[in-house]
This record gives C-alpha cells, sequence and structure tokens, in this order.
C-alpha cells in the first residue's frame, strides 16, 4: 500500500503538488485522539464492507484490489473537476 501511495502522490506532485500533499496527508496522518489518519479509517470502512459482500457471496475477494479501493476513497474525498 505505501508503494502505490508514494507512486500515485508522486505522479499527482508533478502536476498538483498541493494535491498531492493533501492526499498524503489524509492517508497518513492521524488524527488528533485516534490512532489512524481519516482516509485509513475510510479505506478499512470500504475494506469491510466489500468483506461483508463477499460473505453474501455479492463480491470475490479475489478480484479485489487493496489499490482500487484507495482511489475510490480518495476520488470521494478530493473529486475531480469537473470538465
Amino acid at each position: 500500500m505505501i508503494g502505490f501511495l508514494e507512486k500515485m502522490t508522486y505522479d499527482l506532485g508533478q502536476k498538483n503538488p498541493k494535491l498531492a500533499l493533501d492526499i498524503k496527508d489524509y492517508l497518513v496522518v492521524k488524527q488528533q485522539g485516534k490512532p489512524f489518519s481519516e482516509g485509513l479509517e475510510k479505506v478499512s470502512v470500504e475494506l469491510a464492507a466489500v468483506e461483508n459482500m463477499a460473505k453474501q457471496g455479492k463480491a470475490d475477494l479475489s478480484k479485489i484490489q487493496i489499490e482500487s479501493i484507495i482511489v475510490y476513497v480518495v476520488k470521494e474525498k478530493f473529486p475531480p473537476p469537473a470538465k
């Protein structure tokens, strides 16, 4: 996960350094009084939802990539600008 985050923020940082830093902080910096960052909490919630769907036979965990969940969470928090 860390390697993917580094690559994603490095690639974004070439065009938008502030967004890259905001994303990194969202996923890495612990919230005051909490053991995890806001982004990591959201990733955990999404992973739990996928696991629940798998238990119900609605998702195949072998086809789920953590990177996809990270991208989903990041896009929810930092939606791309409307064109």
